[in-house]
């Protein structure tokens, strides 16, 4: 289950969210924090904890609940979009709109380089001009 933990004084805000690995075999911690104007993302993942960029903060910082241990835990929803609305409001808002746009270049390479291979593949069995 999710935990809130509201402010009380000069104590930050917290959420944790419980999120699931790649394989869906390990649960990993995304903590968000409040702190005055701030908002700090730590997650336990072997990335996270290196303090590295990694998908699960990525996901819940776009509000994205794919990455949710419990998909059906409406509590985990509420808390996601919650965190989701602060970081639409954040610094976050413009490096998330940056590096969508760097990721659909570098995905759509992908996928020409992919076509692009296969033709090669086909070429190479088939034979080319060579002058």
């Amino acid at each position: 289950m999710s935990i809130l933990k509201r402010k009380t004084g000069n104590e930050p805000e917290t959420i944790s969210l419980k999120a699931k690995s790649s394989s869906g075999d390990k649960i990993y911690s995304v903590t968000f924090i409040f702190d005055g104007n701030k908002m700090i993302v730590k997650c336990n993942c072997p990335a996270g904890r290196y303090g590295n960029f990694c998908k699960h903060k990525w996901a819940f910082i776009k509000g994205q609940d794919f990455m949710l241990y419990d998909e059906d835990d409406d509590d985990q929803h509420d808390q996601l979009q919650y965190v989701a609305e602060r970081a639409q409001k954040s610094d976050y808002l413009d490096s998330i709109i940056n590096l969508s746009k760097i990721q659909k270049i570098i995905d759509d390479a992908e996928l020409e380089a992919k076509q692009l291979r296969k033709k090669v593949a086909i070429d190479m069995k088939k034979g080319v001009n060579y002058w």
